[in-house]
């Protein structure tokens, strides 16, 4: 499921791209970490991507520290 919703959150229109990052709350496959950071510069999509983030396993910590000092 992660991988489809990644190429959901990369969707050309932001409705997609917003109901994708809801969806990856339900998923909580840290695959998406790197789009969910990418999106976090997006005024329109950061409060999802920050609430998607927050539901993420606390093993994929790690992933998100990564991503955060290497965008």
């Amino acid at each position: 499921a992660g991988i489809v919703i990644k190429k959901l959150i990369n969707d050309s229109h932001e409705d997609v791209r917003m109901q994708a990052i809801q969806a990856s709350r339900q998923v909580k496959d840290p695959v998406l970490i790197a789009e969910l950071v990418n999106h976090l510069k997006e005024p329109n999509l950061r409060e999802f991507s920050i609430s998607a983030l927050r539901e993420m396993p606390s093993e994929s910590a790690p992933l998100f520290q990564i991503e955060i000092e290497n965008p």
